[in-house]
C-alpha cells in the first residue's frame, strides 16, 4: 500500500494465508517495504498484541441535560511484544531504492484464549508495523490474525449420553379436567459434546400421551465481567432451532436432529472477562391440551469438523479492524494494489522485546505444542447470537 510519495508499498504479509493460528504455534511472515527513492528511518519495528476488552452501559439516571449513564468496562492483556526488524546504524545511513523484505517470526503463548468478537466485548490479536521517523509522525500499518483453540470433545465425560425420564400429571389450563392425565416421555442424547457442523440427534420415546409438536433449540449464553464493582452482563439467545410437526401417536419413537452452526467454542478458556455456555432446549407440545414440556440440558461445543473441511469461507474483518495506515505525508494513494513479493533483498536479524506481559499469562509452564487445527473457514467475526436490546439480562 502506498502511503507517501517516496514509499510505494508498506504491508505485512503472513505466510499463513488464512491468518488462523493455534496457541503455541509459530507465526511467520514478512514486512514488505518498496521505496521509490532512498529514505532514512530511525527504525522499523513490529508490535504483537493480544488483549481482551469488554464494555457496556448500565441504567441511566437524571433527565434532560443532567442524564448520566454508568458504563462498565474490563481489560485484560495476554502479550505485548516488540520486534526490532531494522535499526539505523549511523546518521547518514539510508535504505536504498527498491524492494526490502524483512522476515519475522513470533512464538505464540500456549495459555491464550481464542479470538472472539461481539458488540459488548472482544478477544483480539494484532500485528502493527511501525516506521520510526525522528521528529515526524510515524508510519503505521496494522493487520489482524486469529487464534483458534482446538477444543476436543472426545473426553469420557463428554462422550456420556443424556437420558431423561419425563413423567407429569396435568390437566387442561383452560378448563379444569375432571380427572388428571399423565404424560410420559423419555429424552435421549448419545453424547453431550459436539463440534461445529455436527448433528445433535435426539431420540424421543413417547409413552402415554399424544404429542403434536417437537422442537430442539440451541441456546447460547454470553457472560461479560466488568472490573468495576465486579458487575456482570448476561446475554442469552437462541442461535438455531428445528421443529418436527406431528401429531405423534402413543408408544412410538421419534428422532429429531439439529445441526450445530459455526459458533465460538464453549468456555473461552484463559479469558477471565468473557464466558460462553450452551444449552440444548427440548420442547414438546401435547395434543388436545394446552400444555407443553420444556427441558434444558448442558452441552459442550468444541472446534473443528470434518464436515466443514471443504468449506473455504472468506474471513471478513469488520471495517475498524482492516489494515490501517497512520501517515504524516500528504497525497496518499490507497488504491494501489500490492504486487507479489520478490526475492529477499534485505534481511535484518530481529530483536524481541517484551513490552508489558501480563503476569497471569507468563509462559512458565508450557504444554506440548498442539497439532495445527484444520482450517474450517471460520467467518470473522463469529456469527454469534445477535444482540437484541429486548433480551433479558442476568441480574448483577
Amino acid at each position: 500500500m502506498k502511503i507517501s510519495k517516496s514509499i510505494k508499498t508498506f504491508n505485512i504479509l503472513l505466510d499463513n494465508s488464512t491468518s488462523i493460528y493455534t496457541p503455541g504455534s509459530l507465526l511467520t511472515g514478512q514486512v514488505v517495504l518498496d521505496l521509490l527513492k532512498p529514505k532514512s528511518f530511525r527504525a522499523l519495528k513490529l508490535r504483537f498484541k493480544g488483549k481482551c476488552k469488554v464494555r457496556w452501559t448500565g441504567n441511566s439516571s437524571g433527565s434532560g441535560k443532567n442524564t448520566q449513564t454508568e458504563g462498565y468496562t474490563g481489560r485484560e492483556q495476554y502479550f505485548d511484544n516488540e520486534l526490532l526488524l531494522y535499526e539505523k546504524k549511523s546518521g547518514s545511513e539510508e535504505l536504498s531504492t527498491g524492494l526490502h523484505n524483512f522476515r519475522f517470526n513470533f512464538q505464540l503463548l500456549h495459555n491464550i484464549p481464542s479470538s472472539f468478537e461481539h458488540n459488548n466485548g472482544f478477544v483480539r490479536y494484532t500485528i502493527t508495523a511501525i516506521i520510526d521517523r525522528p521528529w515526524k509522525t510515524n508510519y503505521e500499518i496494522t493487520t489482524v490474525f486469529r487464534v483458534e483453540t482446538s477444543l476436543r470433545v472426545d473426553s469420557s465425560s463428554l462422550l456420556q449420553g443424556i437420558e431423561d425420564e419425563i413423567s407429569e400429571n396435568l390437566c387442561c389450563k383452560i378448563v379444569p379436567c375432571i380427572r388428571s392425565r399423565e404424560i410420559e416421555l423419555r429424552f435421549r442424547l448419545p453424547k453431550s459434546g459436539y463440534i461445529c457442523g455436527d448433528y445433535i440427534k435426539a431420540t424421543i420415546d413417547i409413552g402415554t400421551c399424544q404429542v403434536k409438536k417437537l422442537k430442539l433449540m440451541l441456546e447460547q449464553t454470553l457472560l461479560f465481567h466488568s472490573r468495576k464493582l465486579h458487575k456482570k452482563k448476561c446475554i442469552t439467545s437462541i442461535i438455531t432451532e428445528t421443529i418436527k410437526e406431528g401429531p405423534f401417536a402413543e408408544d412410538i419413537k421419534e428422532i429429531i436432529e439439529l445441526r450445530v452452526p459455526i459458533v465460538p467454542g464453549s468456555r473461552l478458556e484463559y479469558c477471565n472477562l468473557i464466558d460462553i455456555d450452551y444449552k440444548l432446549i427440548f420442547y414438546a407440545e401435547v395434543s388436545n391440551c394446552n400444555y407443553s414440556i420444556k427441558r434444558k440440558y448442558d452441552i459442550f461445543i468444541g472446534s473443528g469438523s470434518s464436515a466443514l473441511l471443504s468449506q473455504q469461507q472468506v474471513i471478513n474483518y469488520p471495517p475498524n479492524l482492516a489494515s490501517t495506515i497512520v501517515p504524516s505525508a500528504p497525497n496518499c494513494d490507497s488504491n494501489l494494489i500490492l504486487s507479489p513479493p520478490l526475492p529477499l533483498v534485505h534481511e535484518q536479524k530481529p530483536i524481541l522485546h517484551n513490552l508489558n506481559l501480563s503476569s497471569s499469562c507468563s509462559n512458565t509452564s508450557l504444554n506440548p505444542v498442539p497439532q495445527p487445527m484444520c482450517n474450517i473457514g471460520f467467518i470473522y467475526p463469529y456469527p454469534s447470537a445477535p444482540v437484541d436490546p429486548t433480551l433479558e439480562s442476568c441480574k448483577n
